[in-house]
């Protein structure tokens, strides 16, 4: 690289403050040694805005005369730039894995300076391990045998941090780290590789071999010590290995060889879930960043070592569950595939602790191939939960898209479409859950500017059937607030929205209680279901309990004030019946 540097160099260095440097970049000895009689301290320290000093010139150009002249003369080694990557000539040398410039560097820093109090992987053995010079690892363990341990360790981490395998290879070899160490190592090895300051523009950079690496990463820190089934408290994801990996498609690699060197493929988080809930849900694709897919390589490689799809979470939902709601039919028949024949013949009656069928998980994740299959295979189209919420009830909620990022809301033509299934197969449309939710109220969450499109045709389907038009119910109002107190999509449907009525009852900011249905389709902008229930004898004028007009609850509602044309069509709406 001496000469690649030296031919970067050549529109630089033209003041003469510089002269030193124009020196090392023409391996003029001579000229470097003549300046050199005549500089001062801090002229042999000068830094030049994009190279830093003479030292870290003569270290990128390879020049050994010029570094031993420039060490006599008294250049620093630990000189940091103001560059981004803010490297010293050690670290520079080390860098670039030079072996006789690191040595020589190094054999002229004092002992009270080989260490940086300051961070144990900006020393030079874990810019070395960082970097993969596995070779200037060796030989800085071998110019020095009082390495302390925090800066050992700190290499490991630095190593691990950029799946260096070879440097981790070495360092488990030379040195002896203990449990907790080489555990925490095997956390940071699952993750993804650290991004370093060059990284920052083009984002870190991944080939075959890179996951190649990690994979050797997780096989040596096992075969250390680490346990593959242990959780670390401390680090950035407090969970077992696999139950990170699996969420990411990238780490598939990492996934397969934990498996294969003995994690746990049931082993459960906090909330009871393992990798196969998880994974019945598309989980990120870091490559494609930011995106989501489902890992049906990740659900194969876990089935094939005896995943289990009848492990139940906290709530008693197992993988099937999640498999309904947010995967498609051929994944939910891969889990299927999985499931004992006894287990499968009851399929249709399996149930959660809340009494949710895999029909409702289906159905509120808007699946309809996965619905259709269930109801063909004997899923009763009216059962209802422990709240009663039923099938029907669960299609029309606006539910989470079901990705791991839960930022998208199932779009009002994937629920009517989901309804219809159901309507189809003989659902009942006259039901109403615990919290006195209808169709009609879940239906009228749905945004929607159309008069006359499928929102409103459903909704003049249910009022033709009996749907009673001025029915009250408790309405979450405020997304703002609930989301500084909980996870707002996770309370959108059956039990979750008990559990959240009942958690804010008292709370008038979050909770609107007793509302009419047309205050629930003004707070949503529902127009189309409005017009129909109006034409058919919703009062204009009705009021909720705090005395509020549904033309007041448009201009209150956080989401109308987002969407400035729906409410004045709202309000439009609204002044044309009471006008009549």
């Amino acid at each position: 690289m001496g000469n690649q540097a030296q031919s970067r160099m050549r529109e630089d260095f033209d003041g003469p403050l510089e002269a030193m440097h124009a020196s090392i970049r023409d391996d003029n000895v001579p000229e470097l040694r003549r300046i050199l009689g005549l500089a001062t301290a801090d002229e042999v320290n000068h830094e030049h805005y994009k190279w830093g000093t003479p030292l870290h010139v003569a270290v990128l150009c390879d020049n050994l005369p010029a570094v031993d002249l420039l060490l006599e003369a008294g250049a620093d080694p630990f000189f940091l730039t103001h560059s981004d990557d803010g490297m010293t000539p050690l670290g520079t040398a080390v860098r670039r894995g030079t072996t006789p410039i690191v040595e020589r560097v190094w054999q002229s820093v004092p002992l009270e300076s080989r260490v940086s109090e300051r961070h144990s992987q900006n020393t030079a053995l874990g810019v070395a391990a960082m970097y993969g010079q596995t070779h200037v690892v060796d030989l800085l363990l071998n110019l020095w045998d009082d390495w302390p341990q925090a800066t050992k360790q700190g290499a490991l981490f630095a190593a691990v941090n950029k799946w260096r395998a070879d440097a981790v290879d070495l360092l488990l070899d030379r040195v002896d780290f203990s449990k907790d160490t080489i555990l925490q190592a095997l956390h940071v090895a699952v993750n993804f590789k650290v991004m370093l300051a060059e990284d920052e523009r083009g984002g870190v950079k991944y080939d075959g071999t890179d996951f190649l690496n990690q994979q050797r990463l997780i096989k040596a820190l096992v075969k250390a010590g680490a346990d593959p089934n242990a959780r670390m408290k401390r680090a950035v994801f407090q969970t077992a290995p696999i139950l990170f990996a699996c969420r990411y498609c990238d780490l598939v690699g990492g996934l397969k060889v934990l498996l294969e060197i003995g994690a746990d493929p049931n082993i459960q988080d906090d909330d009871g879930k393992t990798a196969l809930h998880h994974l019945g849900a598309p989980v990120y694709v870091k490559s494609q960043s930011p995106s989501s897919r489902l890992n049906d390589t990740g659900i194969r490689l876990l089935l094939e070592k005896g995943a289990s799809v009848s492990c139940r979470d906290n709530e008693g939902n197992n993988p099937l569950h999640s498999a309904a709601y947010g995967s498609n039919l051929s994944i939910f028949l891969l889990y299927l595939s999985a499931m004992d024949p006894t287990e499968k013949a009851s399929m249709s009656t399996l149930v959660n602790s809340h009494g949710e069928t895999l029909l409702h998980w289906a159905a509120a994740g808007g699946k309809t191939d996965i619905m259709e299959y269930l109801i063909s295979h004997g899923s009763d189209v009216n059962q209802a939960s422990a709240n009663g919420w039923t099938p029907l009830l669960c299609s029309l909620a606006r539910t989470s898209d079901g990705d791991i990022f839960g930022s998208k809301l199932k779009p009002s033509w994937l629920a009517v479409r989901a309804a219809r299934v159901l309507l189809d197969h003989g659902a009942n449309s006259l039901v109403s859950t615990e919290e006195a939710h209808t169709p009609l109220h879940l239906l009228a969450t749905y945004l929607d500017r159309d008069e006359a499109g499928g929102t409103a045709a459903l909704a003049q389907e249910f009022v033709s059937r009996g749907a009673d038009v001025e029915a009250r119910a408790s309405m979450v109002v405020s997304v703002a607030t609930l989301r500084k107190n909980t996870n707002l999509h996770a309370h959108g449907w059956g039990w979750r929205t008990k559990q959240t009525l009942d958690k804010f009852a008292s709370d008038a900011a979050v909770v609107s209680r007793d509302l009419p249905l047309l205050h629930w389709a003004a707070h949503h902008g529902a127009v189309g279901l409005a017009k129909v229930i109006l034409a058919h004898g919703a009062n204009p004028e009705c009021v909720d309990s705090k005395g509020m007009y549904p033309a007041t609850s448009v201009i209150k509602s956080e989401k109308m004030q987002r969407n400035l044309e729906v409410s004045q069509k709202f309000v439009q709406l609204l002044i044309e019946v009471m006008a009549r």
